[in-house]
Protein backbone atom coordinates (compact mmCIF):
# COMPACT_ATOMS: atom_id res chain seq x y z
CA UNK A 1 0.00 0.00 0.00
CA UNK A 2 0.89 3.52 -0.27
CA UNK A 3 1.04 5.75 2.74
CA UNK A 4 3.14 8.99 3.92
CA UNK A 5 6.59 7.57 5.26
CA UNK A 6 7.91 9.50 8.77
CA UNK A 7 9.29 11.96 6.47
CA UNK A 8 5.74 12.75 5.03
CA UNK A 9 6.94 11.72 1.78
CA UNK A 10 4.29 9.20 0.19
CA UNK A 11 5.69 5.64 -0.38
CA UNK A 12 5.11 2.27 -1.07
CA UNK A 13 5.10 -0.82 1.44
CA UNK A 14 4.89 -4.00 1.62
CA UNK A 15 1.31 -4.83 3.40
CA UNK A 16 3.36 -7.69 5.62
CA UNK A 17 7.40 -7.81 6.95
CA UNK A 18 9.03 -9.30 9.88
CA UNK A 19 12.32 -8.25 10.83
CA UNK A 20 14.27 -9.51 14.07
CA UNK A 21 17.52 -8.68 15.66
CA UNK A 22 19.09 -11.16 18.28
CA UNK A 23 21.56 -10.94 20.36
CA UNK A 24 23.10 -14.77 21.27
CA UNK A 25 24.03 -14.09 25.08
CA UNK A 26 26.35 -16.57 26.65
CA UNK A 27 26.70 -17.07 30.15
CA UNK A 28 30.38 -16.14 30.09
CA UNK A 29 29.94 -13.38 28.25
CA UNK A 30 27.69 -11.73 30.35
CA UNK A 31 31.08 -10.78 32.23
CA UNK A 32 32.33 -9.10 29.52
CA UNK A 33 29.91 -7.15 28.08
CA UNK A 34 27.87 -4.24 30.07
CA UNK A 35 24.51 -2.90 29.31
CA UNK A 36 25.20 -0.07 26.62
CA UNK A 37 27.41 -3.17 24.57
CA UNK A 38 24.14 -5.21 24.59
CA UNK A 39 21.79 -2.33 23.66
CA UNK A 40 24.17 -1.92 20.74
CA UNK A 41 24.81 -4.76 19.97
CA UNK A 42 21.31 -5.59 20.04
CA UNK A 43 20.72 -2.15 17.91
CA UNK A 44 22.95 -3.52 15.27
CA UNK A 45 20.91 -6.85 14.94
CA UNK A 46 17.66 -5.09 14.13
CA UNK A 47 19.53 -2.16 12.00
CA UNK A 48 20.78 -5.57 9.32
CA UNK A 49 17.76 -7.28 10.10
CA UNK A 50 15.60 -4.33 8.63
CA UNK A 51 18.04 -3.64 5.73
CA UNK A 52 16.63 -7.86 4.16
CA UNK A 53 12.93 -6.66 2.21
CA UNK A 54 10.17 -8.81 3.38
CA UNK A 55 11.35 -10.59 6.73
CA UNK A 56 14.89 -11.50 8.05
CA UNK A 57 16.35 -12.56 11.23
CA UNK A 58 19.87 -11.53 12.08
CA UNK A 59 21.96 -12.81 15.32
CA UNK A 60 24.66 -11.29 16.70
CA UNK A 61 26.70 -14.05 18.88
CA UNK A 62 28.08 -12.67 21.92
CA UNK A 63 30.89 -14.48 22.03
CA UNK A 64 31.96 -13.08 18.88
CA UNK A 65 33.89 -9.77 19.01
CA UNK A 66 31.13 -6.54 17.96
CA UNK A 67 33.55 -5.79 15.42
CA UNK A 68 34.68 -7.16 12.68
CA UNK A 69 31.13 -8.04 11.65
CA UNK A 70 31.96 -11.49 9.78
CA UNK A 71 32.09 -12.75 12.81
CA UNK A 72 28.42 -12.19 13.28
CA UNK A 73 25.44 -15.04 12.15
CA UNK A 74 23.30 -14.08 9.87
CA UNK A 75 20.14 -15.85 8.71
CA UNK A 76 17.55 -14.02 6.04
CA UNK A 77 14.78 -15.36 4.15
Amino acid sequence: FIAPNRQGVRQEFPLLSLSIGVVHLHPEACGEIDASQLAEMASQAKHHAKNVPGYSVHVIDSLAAPEPEEAWLTGQR
